[in-house]
């Protein structure tokens, strides 16, 4: 995941142990709860917006977030026990979360999650096929340049 991260010119999305990995690969620690976070209506709060969301949780282990790595900041928190419910990058387009948006806690309160993935998703593969029809009007501007010179010779 660290090589991921340097390397990895994606956008990447974890779900509960996916939120572990991103998170221990970004410099974070892993911690057993005392109780664990499990139910189909824990409430986390979205740290970016304010927003409030039910979740589906069943995990046992939180990521220690009271000193955060660079370039990242907590996501979500659970509003019972304040442990961490996710993280996110602050410009690269990597962000996970510990519980299950796609279990549907509340009837579509973490849909904006995938919608929001998708969205980068489509963002990278657009910037992508720009880059390539760059490259590929270069190319073709240089080939062109290259043939008078070639019969000239």
């Amino acid at each position: 995941m660290r090589v991921a991260y340097r390397t990895f010119n994606k956008p990447i999305f974890g779900i509960c142990m996916g939120n572990q990995i991103m998170g221990l690969a970004a410099g974070l620690e892993a911690y057993k709860l005392p109780f664990g976070n499990r139910g189909h209506n824990q409430p986390a709060v979205n740290l970016t917006n304010g927003q409030c969301v039910i979740t589906s949780q069943n995990h046992g282990y939180a990521l220690k977030d009271d000193v955060m790595p660079s370039g990242w900041q907590r996501y979500f928190v659970n509003a019972n026990d304040g442990s961490n419910e996710g993280i996110r990058h602050t410009f690269l387009p990597f962000s996970s979360v510990q519980f299950h948006p796609e279990a549907k806690g509340g009837p579509q309160d973490t849909r904006y999650l995938f919608d929001s993935f998708l969205t980068q998703v489509r963002e990278f593969k657009a910037q992508r096929q720009e880059l390539s029809e760059q490259q590929e009007c270069v190319m073709g501007n240089a080939a062109q340049s290259a043939e008078p010179m070639a019969a000239r010779a």
